[in-house]
């Protein structure tokens, strides 16, 4: 029971922080300059160079895997409760 709620407690920290980085590419709007911005996630860059007309694109990106992070979070949460009704 506890591996499955430490899988969700992870990928629901990992949702949220998904969520907040797509949340502040939409925020960026057009403060950027003619040479583009750099995007990285957790210390790790993902694109060195992202035009302006770009960054709607990549923050929802960051959107959708926010939403497919937070499903297989659920499906941590759910999985003990699964397994226990088919042993009965």
């Amino acid at each position: 029971m506890k591996r499955y709620f430490f899988g969700f407690v992870v990928c629901a920290a990992l949702g949220v922080l998904l969520f907040i980085k797509g949340m502040d590419l939409r925020a960026l709007g057009t403060d950027v300059d003619r040479d583009g911005i750099g995007i990285s996630f957790l210390g790790m860059e993902i694109a060195d160079r992202v035009h302006e007309s770009e960054i709607p694109a990549h923050a929802k990106s960051f959107f959708v895997a926010s939403g497919i992070t937070s499903l297989i979070g659920l499906a941590f949460l759910s999985l003990p409760f699964v397994k226990s009704r088919k042993t009965v």
